[in-house]
């Protein structure tokens, strides 16, 4: 039985060289999953052709945090952005309910994150980092 929804070459007649039309095609379907302003940059950066060893070049190698301040006030802000907020509540509730160390010791946990996420250097890792982080937490906490 043909599935008219996933048409495979088997079901169009012709030269078998020629391009086909096929009417269901997975870039119409990236259209409903993957909002326009992602597809707009992913293809200006498939376009532009830069070889990856350019981005090297573009790391941040400041370690003033003046930099970073001037960055989150010149960010716009988006829904996604939501996502840090509730990385920032789950942490601090890990924190509250982990017992073994102590205080001093989630403390200073806590203050190295800050400042690591502080410092334009490190900052660069740690911030797409942080999901990772707040399961590894997470799942420590459910002990």
């Amino acid at each position: 039985m043909k599935s008219p929804t996933f048409p495979s070459f088997k079901d169009f007649h012709g030269p078998s060289f020629q391009k086909q039309k096929i009417p269901f095609a997975w870039p119409s379907m990236l259209a409903y999953v993957v909002p326009h302003r992602m597809r707009r940059k992913l293809r200006s950066q498939l376009r532009s052709r830069q070889s990856p060893a350019s981005s090297l070049a573009s790391l941040e190698k400041s370690w003033s945090s003046k930099d970073t301040i001037r960055a989150l006030r010149a960010h716009r802000w988006s829904y996604y952005d939501g996502q840090y907020i509730l990385l920032m509540l789950i942490g601090i509730f890990c924190l509250c309910i982990i017992e073994h160390p102590g205080p001093l010791v989630k403390t200073l946990i806590a203050t190295a994150l800050t400042i690591s996420l502080l410092l334009p250097i490190t900052r660069q890792f740690f911030l797409p980092f942080l999901p990772i982080a707040s399961w590894l937490v997470l799942f420590y906490a459910c002990r």
